[in-house]
């Protein structure tokens, strides 16, 4: 079952962000409960400027691909957060990056460049959408993703999202230790130094969630953040090497069962491609997002 929640509803202390072209109309939280419950939630945060509830007649980047994560018996909250903000600024500043996913997580001024309260932090956005969900969807047993109000039971949280999204996911991960990490085209902070790429500082830092619950799947023809990606990949220490999964491969892959994964089709715009084109990724997805 689909269902909105404006972010408001649940603390009038959030702001809600509005559509650029219609003021009345706020973006929203994508909220999904799967018929046969496995007892995990999939928590996806968008990329930079991007949303996953169509306002205004934008259509959103990602409802398919949240779709086949409640058809796999998750619930799905698709994470309506403060991701105008941030990492795009840092430029080649390796040390800047950290204080941006940080504030966006905790609502602190880790950054000289971005300041939210705690109110619109990530945290904050997902443990009060979560205990309204229990008061207003009691049924739907969302209460069992909370270890208390205001404490997410990161052990039954799967994250992903999409290029800054994707980060702010690994952010997580790094943080606390949680079942699976699924990376759309991220993470993609790196620097150019010298004509090399590198990760961002925060990239090499050890990480809670073990190594072998990471996934990323990223498109070759992705110029921009390609080799960023794929640099961070390796800094982290993701199993295995990329893996092309293109038709006619099928799940899973490779033995054993890759991590990295790649895609060179053709594609109008292959850093979106990877969270939108479900003709050409549907097995991908759902070989990603497990179960």
């Amino acid at each position: 079952m689909l269902y909105t929640v404006i972010p408001s509803a649940t603390d009038s202390n959030i702001t809600d962000v509005p559509h650029p072209n219609d003021p009345s109309q706020v973006y929203k939280h994508h909220i999904r409960t799967p018929i046969s419950p496995i007892n995990k939630l999939f928590l996806y945060m968008p990329g930079h400027g991007g949303h996953s509830v169509e306002v205004a007649g934008d259509p959103p980047l990602h409802p398919s691909l949240l779709s086949h994560a409640e058809d796999a018996g998750y619930h799905v909250i698709g994470l309506e957060y403060m991701n105008s903000l941030g990492a795009p600024k840092c430029g080649d500043c390796s040390d800047c990056y950290y204080g941006v996913h940080s504030t966006l997580l905790y609502g602190y001024n880790h950054s000289s460049i971005v300041h939210i309260t705690e109110a619109d932090s990530i945290l904050n956005r997902v443990t009060k959408l979560l205990t309204y969900l229990d008061q207003h969807h009691h049924s739907e047993n969302w209460e069992q993703f909370q270890i208390a109000p205001g404490k997410p039971k990161w052990s039954q949280i799967v994250v992903a999202g999409h290029s800054f999204g994707g980060a702010q996911a690994a952010l997580i991960a790094m943080l606390y230790e949680v079942p699976r990490v699924v990376m759309f085209a991220s993470p993609v902070d790196a620097v150019n130094v010298n004509s090399v790429v590198e990760s961002a500082q925060w990239l090499h830092r050890p990480h809670a969630t073990p190594i072998d619950r990471y996934f990323g799947f990223r498109h070759l023809k992705d110029d921009q953040f390609k080799a960023g990606t794929q640099a961070n990949w390796t800094t982290m220490g993701m199993m295995g090497s990329p893996t092309l999964v293109d038709v006619p491969a099928t799940p899973p892959y490779a033995s054993p069962p890759p991590h990295q994964l790649t895609s060179n089709s053709i594609t109008s715009n292959a850093h979106e491609a990877v969270v939108r084109d479900e003709a050409s990724y549907k097995q991908v997805w759902q070989y990603l997002i497990g179960a």
